[in-house]
């Protein structure tokens, strides 16, 4: 499938045919701009990218809270604005990384090691030969800076990066419903893969992603972006999300045998009762 969507997102170009170029740069951008258009909606752009920074984030819930307090805006919209701002507070207090998720951390120099760690109940990793370290109120975008800085004693001349992974249920028409672990930058393809891909039953455009009981992502913007190789990034998925897979409709014969059954007969039986 990813192979697909990189198809369409980077043709073959053919150099005896510049109409041809002209044609499939004119598709990406149509492409780009459907994306861009039925992106989950506005307030989950407000509240920032996986990896907005303290300084992003703070500068959007003020923004939030002015629109919050703007008389000329609707009760709805002050409504909604206040949540944004309260939901931005909140990251940048508690930060951005919850118990069970997981971080892909890679040391390079002396020693050079890969793990993958467990974010604790402390909310907190524990490196090798370096102990705990705490991620409570730690934004992703401040991780590595954050590591190198208290690992620096404990791995001399090396350079500490870490992946956070993002923690989604696949659920639905998949062959392995459940759980994933994959970074954010991962392409929609590449997260329904890492679930065994869909059933033959399934349907991949009528996908949808759910947030807390609630569509955020609709069947037509997925199957849009899945064919776009839009990322959970592009998208604004985030961890605790689920991407839902449909099912093929399917005509129920036997029903509709017995519900034509009971109406032939129920008026086989009046016709019968009105010519007593």
């Amino acid at each position: 499938m990813r192979n697909a969507n990189a198809a369409l997102l980077h043709p073959t170009p053919n150099p005896s045919n510049p109409m041809r170029q002209r044609i499939h740069r004119a598709a990406l951008l149509c492409i780009a701009a459907l994306i861009s258009a039925t992106t989950i909606n506005a307030q989950d752009e407000i509240r920032g990218g996986a990896y907005a920074t303290r300084v992003e984030l703070e500068t959007m819930a003020s923004m939030c809270a002015s629109q919050a307090a703007d008389p000329k805006r609707s009760s709805s919209d002050r409504a909604q604005s206040a949540a944004d701002e309260k939901a931005l507070r909140d990251r940048l207090l508690q930060g951005d990384f919850r118990v069970g998720d997981r971080v892909v951390l890679r040391i390079t120099g002396e020693p050079t090691a890969t793990d993958t760690l467990t974010v604790t109940p402390a909310r907190s990793l524990k490196v090798p030969d370096a102990g705990d370290f705490s991620v409570d109120g730690v934004l992703r975008a401040e991780l590595d800076e954050r590591l190198n800085a208290q690992l620096a004693r404990y791995f001399r001349n090396a350079s500490v990066h870490a992946q956070p992974l993002t923690r989604l249920a696949v659920l639905g028409e998949v062959r392995t419903p459940g759980f994933v672990h994959v970074p954010s930058q991962s392409l929609l393809s590449d997260v329904i893969s890492a679930a065994g891909g869909p059933t033959p039953a399934g349907r991949l455009d009528r996908a949808s992603v759910r947030r807390a009981g609630r569509t955020v992502v609709d069947a037509a913007a997925f199957a849009k972006g899945l064919a776009a190789g839009a990322t959970l990034d592009d998208y604004g998925i985030r961890a605790g999300d689920e991407i839902v897979i449909g099912t093929k409709r399917t005509t129920n014969w036997s029903q509709i045998v017995q519900t034509a059954t009971l109406v032939v007969g129920s008026a086989a039986t009046i016709i019968a009762i009105q010519h007593r």
